[in-house]
């Protein structure tokens, strides 16, 4: 992982998929249990030798060889991971005088256990599933994550959207820089090639799978097999109670991501970005063929990473019946847009990836149109700092009536926008007002 990928996640904060570790005493149990609740829901990354609020504090240089030998040692002890798992840590030189590791963990088809303890991901927090009705959903929702290989052996070749094919390898020839093995091969062999067309070791079924019919399916085909698929896209800017725009999809999913883009592109005016999850390893791998999405897991992180460009807030996953997920939108914040100062003109920057300023700042003109912009715990922060000289987290936690964590992570955001000064390390850490 490159270290502008670091920093940014660092901006971010924790999240669903992502979480901190000081690992200052080397790794505690709580480091593996986060690993296990990323098993279980969507994967995720995890850095040793940050604090909770993105302080990179670093661990000794010397001993992270012998920290990720003891890492693999746990993970690979069935007696205390259940089922083993096989992971590679990276240690990262931060800069100079910081190194961290980090370990990219994807969802698992299995559920999972540390010390016969399961554990889930709820927000940016680790739980422990005691109930014997959670773990069972925990199990059925497991066995669906790779439904996509559900071989269909009657779906023939004019089942598929074979037209399509034409168009794929020119896409998958100038994402590889001018050559791409489909380009030399026959309709039949891209799709084996893809691992779209295989065979059912279980139960010696052979044909095209689910993965095909919904890349390349015809209409009728996709709606025979998944009667209830459907892409569903709502924008609620002014009628909130109900919808400014909507565009309902239920094509295959190549023609599906250039139509999602186009609903993207009408109703945003920043870059638009899609990305699709890791939970359908053929599908995704597919659309990295074709330069429609990049690093197999990454899908969730950069979820929560663009919708700080539109909003500054966290998107929000809803797993039922139907799998929702809400991004906040705010055109005031608008990050591909910058306000000069003393004036209401709106002035357009070149890339929402390089902006000079951090995704967690709100484009501000000064004095009031801060105060207006902060939260009223951000105001209470900063009004105790005025009266006091200087604030620390466990003083937020008393002030706000919050648990540490959040304490950190709002005391973080004003740091961010250069409300707040941090001096100090590790327990004698304070914030004071800036001049």
């Amino acid at each position: 992982m490159e270290i502008k990928e670091v920093q940014s996640i660092l901006t971010i904060g924790e999240t669903v998929a992502v979480e901190f570790k000081r690992c200052g005493n080397g790794i505690e149990n709580d480091t593996y249990e986060t690993v296990c609740s990323f098993l279980n829901r969507f994967g995720g990354d995890l850095f040793m030798g940050i604090l909770d609020d993105g302080t990179v504090v670093g661990i000794p240089e010397k001993a992270a060889p012998d920290m990720v030998k003891n890492f693999i040692k746990v993970i690979s002890n069935p007696t205390l991971f259940s089922p083993t798992i096989y992971l590679v840590p990276e240690i990262i030189k931060y800069d100079e005088s910081h190194t961290i590791i980090h370990v990219h963990i994807l969802p698992s088809a299995e559920v999972h256990s540390f010390k016969k303890v399961i554990y889930d991901r709820v927000d940016d927090a680790d739980i422990k599933i005691t109930s014997t009705s959670a773990i069972a959903q925990m199990y059925i929702r497991k066995q669906n994550i790779f439904t996509e290989k559900k071989i269909y052996p009657y779906a023939k070749m004019e089942d598929l959207r074979l037209d399509l094919l034409p168009k794929i390898r020119i896409m998958a020839q100038n994402h590889a820089g001018g050559q791409h093995p489909w380009t030399t091969m026959d309709d039949q062999e891209l799709l084996k090639s893809a691992g779209l067309y295989g065979r059912d070791i279980v139960t010696g079924e052979e044909g095209f799978n689910l993965a095909a019919i919904m890349l390349l399916g015809k209409d009728d085909v996709i709606l025979n097999v998944a009667p209830t698929y459907v892409t569903d896209a709502l924008v609620r800017k002014v009628n909130v109670d109900r919808y400014d725009d909507r565009e309902i999809i239920k094509t295959n999913l190549i023609e599906s991501y250039s139509q999602l883009l186009d609903f993207g592109r009408k109703n945003l005016p920043d870059k638009f970005f899609l990305e699709p999850n890791p939970k359908n390893p053929l599908i995704a791998s597919f659309f990295r063929n074709i330069g429609y999405a990049d690093q197999l897991g990454s899908g969730v992180r950069k979820l929560f990473k663009y919708s700080k460009y539109y909003s500054g807030k966290d998107p929000l996953f809803v797993e039922d019946d139907v799998f929702r997920i809400i991004v906040p939108l705010d055109d005031a914040y608008s990050f591909d847009y910058g306000i000069e100062a003393g004036s209401s003109k709106v002035i357009e920057s070149n890339n929402a990836d390089k902006m000079p300023i951090n995704a967690d700042k709100m484009p501000i003109n000064a004095g009031k149109t801060l105060v207006n912009s902060l939260s009223a715990q951000q105001n209470s922060i900063i009004q105790f700092a005025k009266e006091t000289g200087s604030i620390k987290s466990r003083q937020v936690e008393e002030l706000l009536g919050v648990k540490q964590r959040r304490a950190r992570r709002i005391l973080g955001e004003l740091v961010n926008m250069g409300i707040l000064e941090r001096q100090g390390a590790y327990k004698s850490t304070v914030d004071v007002l800036k001049n």
